[in-house]
Formats: structure tokens, sequence, C-alpha cells
């Protein structure tokens, strides 16, 4: 006895195995007579009869799956294009901020050496520092979040080296932006001067600290030991065997690394230690600057400020040099 349910487009059916007959050379199809069905046909080999049916879905199905293979070829091509544009508006992205860093840094050196030469700032000089120093702290706060993210990746430990970079230059390039707004304010505004002093000494203990940590670590060195961690922690049987696909790449990963973006911000870790090595033994260097305030008309005029290594007040015993 049997009993069947039909709902929807699925057939469910409870059957009696005594009901049940045995199936032919292979498993086909039921064979229905008078009393129903009476056997079950096999299936014969594509080769024979039915040949005529079957081609025609097996080509039908091979022309699928080569137009189905073209299409994700032409997929990949245009994944590549893409990567091959992002790549190209990174690059004019970096290049663009190095631009903008190298003009900046420039206005600042021409700024630094006219006021050397007649020590004094006119409004030009004035607009030029304004410039630059918007073009800097722009770059520094943006490359200062930058600096600060995992590198992740071999792309993000090549970009993380040109993120520190750009934010060391650009910090030392404010350092000189706030020595000539010092040097500003004992010229316009005298009684802004100690803040200004202060502002510069806070600033370079902030960027000293900044420097000394870079030096201890830095993202791409920690993205590296991470990978080697990985290597390191395989088993035999998967290092030599099921992973060992996975290892070679990650061992050629760490390789470039090594030699690429590593190599590349230890060489600039150098000029950081020097920084910071100067920085150090220069700390005594302004005792031996005088500043000179006076006023022009003979006393009547502005109260002016400039600073000189070419006079120096000593005490009553000593004289002047």
């Amino acid at each position: 006895m049997s009993s069947s349910l039909f709902a929807g487009n699925v057939f469910l059916a409870t059957v009696d195995p005594a009901t049940l007959m045995p199936i032919g050379a292979g498993v086909g199809s039921a064979v229905v007579g008078p009393a129903g069905i009476v056997a079950q046909a096999p299936f014969l080999a594509a080769s024979s009869a039915i040949l005529p049916v079957v081609a025609p879905v097996v080509f039908f199905m091979a022309v699928s799956s080569v137009m189905m293979c073209a299409r994700l070829d032409q997929v990949q091509v245009s994944l590549d294009q893409l990567g091959k544009a992002l790549e190209q508006l990174l690059v004019r992205q970096i290049a663009g901020d190095y631009a903008v860093l190298a003009s900046a840094m420039d206005r600042l050196r021409d700024v630094s050496e006219e006021f050397d030469g007649y020590r004094r700032f006119t409004e030009e000089m004035r607009l030029r520092l304004a410039l630059a120093e918007k073009d800097l702290n722009v770059l520094h706060h943006k490359y200062a979040f930058l600096s600060k993210r995992p590198a992740g990746s071999e792309l993000g430990a090549n970009l993380a080296v040109s993120d520190i970079e750009f934010f060391t230059v650009s910090g030392l390039a404010d350092v000189q932006v706030d020595r000539l707004r010092l040097k500003l304010a004992l010229q316009d505004n005298p009684d802004d001067a100690w803040r200004r002093v202060s502002v510069l000494n806070s600033k370079i203990d902030q960027y000293e600290r900044s420097f000394r940590k870079l030096l201890e670590e830095d993202s791409v060195s920690e993205y590296r030991k991470d990978l080697q961690d990985s290597v390191d922690s395989m088993r035999w049987w998967n290092r030599n065997v099921l992973e060992r696909g996975t290892r070679k790449a990650k061992e050629a990963e760490i390789e470039r690394i090594e030699s690429g973006p590593e190599h590349r911000l230890e060489t600039f870790k150098l000029y950081i230690a020097k920084w910071l090595d100067d920085l150090a033994s220069n700390n005594d260097v302004g005792q031996s600057r005088t500043v000179i305030f006076y006023r022009e008309d003979g006393g009547r005029g502005d109260l002016n400020a400039y600073y000189t290594d070419d006079w120096q007040f000593k005490g009553q015993d000593s004289k002047a040099s």
C-alpha cells in the first residue's frame, strides 16, 4: 500500500517496499503497461540510439561553458584595467602631495633667507609664510593620521613608508614655520613672543617623542614580523604539504618587504636619528643669541625687535663682545 502527496512542484511519496520492482541493466525510467508500471527501462549509452538527443545538449553545455569563460576573462581584463587606473591615480595623488610639500618648503626657505639678509618681514613675506603654513598644516594632519594605520598588506607596507616620510618631513617643516612665526612676533607683536616660544618648544618635544617612537616600532616591521610568525608557526605537514604554496607565497612576500619598503624605511630612520642627535646637542645654542628691542624716531616710534649673534651682553665685570 502506498500513499502520495503533491505540494507545489514537490512530489512526496511513501512506497511499500514489497511493491518495488527490480531495475534492469541500469537506472532508467518506468515502463507503463495496461496494469500500471511493469518494468524499469535502463539508460542507454550516448553512442547508441539517443545520441541525436544527447549531442545537442552536450554541445550546448560546452558552448555555454566557453562563453562563460570568455565573459570571466573579459571581467578579469576590466579588473586589471581598473587596478592600473587606481594605481595611476594613487601615484598622481602622492606626486601632488609631494609637489605641495616641496613648494611650501621652497617658500619657507626663501622667506628664511630673506629675513636673514634684512632682519625684518615685509608684507609679501608674511603672505608667503601664511600660504606655506596652510599647505603644511593640511599635509601634516593628513599623514599624521595615515602614518598610524597598520600596514596589513604588501601594498600597505609600501604606502606606509611614504606616509611616514611625509609625516616626518611635514613635521620638521612645521617647526620651521613656528620658528619664523616667532621671529615675526618679535617684530610685529613682542607681547606674543613668549607664547610663541612655548608653542615652538611644545611642538619640538612632541615631534621628538613621535620620531623616537618611530625608531623603535613601525607598521612595516610589525607586518613583516606577523608574516614571519605565521610561517614559523606552521606544522611540518602544513608547511611542506598542505600549505606549501601559501608558505612559499608568504616567504616571497617577506623577502620583498625586507628588500623594499623595510630597507627604505631603515635608511630614512638614519636621517631621523641624526636629527634627534643634532637636536640634543643644540639645546643650548639659543643661549648665545641676543634679542635687541628698540624704538625708532628717538623712542617715539613703534617698538621693534631683532636677534643677532654679533652682540652679547655680559656681566658688569666683562666687556661686551
